[in-house]
């Protein structure tokens, strides 16, 4: 008996079936994958004849290991950045009060940077705000603490925001849709990242112009 005779036997065995001018490579693999497909199967057979294979992951079980894979990276990439930290602050495990001032102070004039206020006038770009007069925008972290600011958009005069903030505006970004013809000659949608928010810096106020800006407030009652 030939080997192609021989595939065909067991193709037939297996359940398989092929057209008579099938080559005989493609019987092959055919028989050998089937093989192993049994061969998986019978491994989760047990002593009663019942199949006990496992359920396939779903997306949510695949997700929730990624985000929990995710989170550990994250909380060891934290623990290098504090070690780095520590390291190039200079800190000496066998003098803990001096440990602590060191990181006082770092973490007082990284705050302050963070909470500098600079002048700026912020537009939107993104186009579900775009009836939006203004926005709450949030950020924190562990060492600056949580910073929550409301930030009008397209203000004349400008608007003094945080640093912290600022550079979370600067990195946001939104999806835009773009007319184009197709192939076909019809219109289709293509979406298009931008940037969410355009930030004009302007220059910070003079004495001058911050006492006319508090007698201001002070005719209109905004301040105390």
């Amino acid at each position: 008996m030939t080997e192609r005779q021989e595939l065909l036997e067991e193709a037939k065995a297996l359940g398989l079936k092929f057209a008579g001018n099938a080559k005989t490579e493609t019987i092959k693999n055919a028989v050998a994958s089937a093989k192993s497909d049994a061969q998986d199967e019978a491994a989760y057979v047990d002593a009663g004849g019942v199949v006990n294979k496992p359920t396939p992951p779903t997306e949510a079980d695949i997700r929730a290991q990624l985000e929990a894979e995710f989170a550990e990276k994250l909380e060891l990439e934290k623990k290098k950045l504090t070690a780095n930290m520590e390291i190039n602050m200079g800190l000496k495990n066998d003098d803990a009060a001096s440990n602590r001032v060191v990181i006082g102070q770092a973490r007082l004039k990284a705050r302050r940077e963070a909470t500098k206020l600079v002048r700026v006038n912020v537009t939107c770009k993104d186009p579900m705000k775009s009836a939006w007069e203004g926005e709450i925008i949030s950020v924190g972290n562990d060492v600056i603490g949580d910073i929550k600011k409301y930030i009008p958009f397209n203000t004349e005069d400008g608007w003094h925001v945080p640093q912290m903030i600022l550079n979370v505006l600067e990195s946001k970004e939104c999806t835009v849709f773009k007319q184009k013809r197709g192939r076909d000659g019809k219109s289709v949608n293509e979406p298009k990242q931008i940037k969410a928010y355009s930030i004009e810096y302007m220059e910070p106020l003079t004495q001058d112009e911050i006492s006319e800006l508090a007698r201001d407030q002070v005719a209109r009652q905004a301040i105390d």
